[in-house]
């Protein structure tokens, strides 16, 4: 597995994250830079990347603060969709690609939006989630109903809450 050619040419620090999801044959995984995709393949040990035209994307400047000031690195990591979690649902033979950006209205809500591609990594559809939502992408997980979203409102002490639903774009 590899970082992408434009991490050699330019600094991106904060946006570096990785995202990694399973299946049988193959280990798929992004960046949050990006929506592209890559796929280390378990059986003949090769790589193939794929690029996803996600309509939320924003091709992100270099960064040239400093990677240890926090208050720069969030007012940098505002400008841009940050790819951030990816989950295959073996049923459905669909993977859901998360994001998040900043709501631009005020500049403090994220809105949560959900990539759907097929099995081939070919974007089907894109959504927001509902803003101002309870339910964060990243503590999600896959039922045979659809994906369950923790609910962080709704949880009590002793109980967690989740909420299922399901991201079935037509084919």
């Amino acid at each position: 597995m590899f970082y992408p050619d434009s991490f050699k040419e330019a600094n991106f620090t904060p946006l570096n994250g990785v995202h990694f999801s399973f299946n049988k044959e193959l280990v798929l995984f992004g960046f949050g830079s990006s929506p592209d995709l890559y796929t280390y393949n378990l059986e003949d040990n090769r790589t193939f990347s794929y690029q996803i035209n996600s309509a939320f994307y924003k091709k992100p400047s270099p960064y040239s603060g400093a990677t240890d000031d926090d208050y720069d690195m969030i007012r940098y990591i505002s400008q841009y969709t940050v790819y951030e979690n990816l989950l295959f649902h073996p049923q459905k033979k669909l993977y859901y690609l998360f994001s998040i950006n900043t709501a631009l209205e005020n500049g403090n809500t994220l809105l949560f939006n959900i990539s759907v591609l097929d099995i081939n990594l070919n974007l089907l559809g894109e959504s927001h989630l509902q803003a101002g939502s309870n339910m964060i992408p990243k503590y999600s997980f896959i039922v045979p109903e659809g994906i369950a979203f923790y609910d962080w409102l709704a949880g009590k002490e002793s109980q967690a809450v989740y909420e299922v639903f399901d991201f079935d774009f037509k084919r």
